[in-house]
Formats: C-alpha cells, structure tokens, sequence
C-alpha cells in the first residue's frame, strides 16, 4: 500500500497496490497504470505488496481533484527501495504538476520537496548522504 498523502491534517490519497490500485482514503483518487507494456510489476514489498518502477517509463496516474490540493499542510509518505540511479540524476516519487515534487536526488544523496505557488518555486532539501541504494 502506498501510504496516505496528508492534506490539510486529512487523508486524500492511500493507494493499496492490488490490480486496481485503489484510494482508501474515501476520496475516490484511484490509480492507473498506462499500459502499452510499460506497466511496474507487483513485487512483495516492505509492507504488503510494491510496484518495481524501471527507471524509465513506468509511473501511476492520478487523476486530478481539488482533495489532492493543499493550502497549509502536506504530508507524504511511502517506501522506497532504489537499486540505481539509472541516466537521471533524480528520481520522482510525486510529482502534481504546476503545484508540487517531491524526488530523490542521486548528486547529494538526500531528498527534495519542490512547492510552486504561483510564480514563486520553494524547495526544501533533507540532509545529504541519507539515501542508500538496496536499502529500504
């Protein structure tokens, strides 16, 4: 399961990794996968299942809605294990466009959280040297 994003001090998205990637949040921002042979796999994972991402074109899509947007609070949260950088410097975990990312970066080893507020960009960065591949 992909552990709730927090909006607001509310759950809006908990994606369970089962065939239809449901939201158990009471929202309904289910996810989809593209299709077309570019889909992750379903690997056992740290808690119940995981999606193994290549690096390259594999992502979930989520639609969308005025509960994935926030004003004052936000919360992510979710397992990740790389086991390489593959050609980019980063990685994206979550990525709403035009509002905000949040991705791992290979160059300092530390993750980011990037919030876009109008022509305004804000980023905050972890400590360096906390990401470790084949680690969860």
């Amino acid at each position: 399961m992909v552990r709730p994003v927090f909006v607001n001090g509310a759950s809006r998205l908990a994606l369970t990794l089962d065939d239809v990637l449901t939201d158990d949040s009471g929202y309904g921002n289910n996810g989809t996968l593209p299709g077309g042979g570019s889909d992750p796999t379903y690997q056992s994972g740290k808690i119940n299942n995981c999606l193994q991402f290549d690096g390259l074109d594999d992502y979930i899509t989520v639609a969308d809605a005025v509960s994935l947007d926030f004003s004052t609070e936000l919360t992510f949260l979710c397992w990740v294990y790389l086991t390489g950088w593959g050609d980019s410097s980063f990685a994206r975990i979550i990525d709403k466009e035009i509002t905000y990312l949040w991705f791992l970066d290979s160059v300092s080893t530390r993750m980011s959280l990037v919030l876009y507020s109008g022509a305004a960009l804000n980023q905050v960065y972890s400590n360096s040297g906390i990401i470790t591949l084949n680690e969860w």
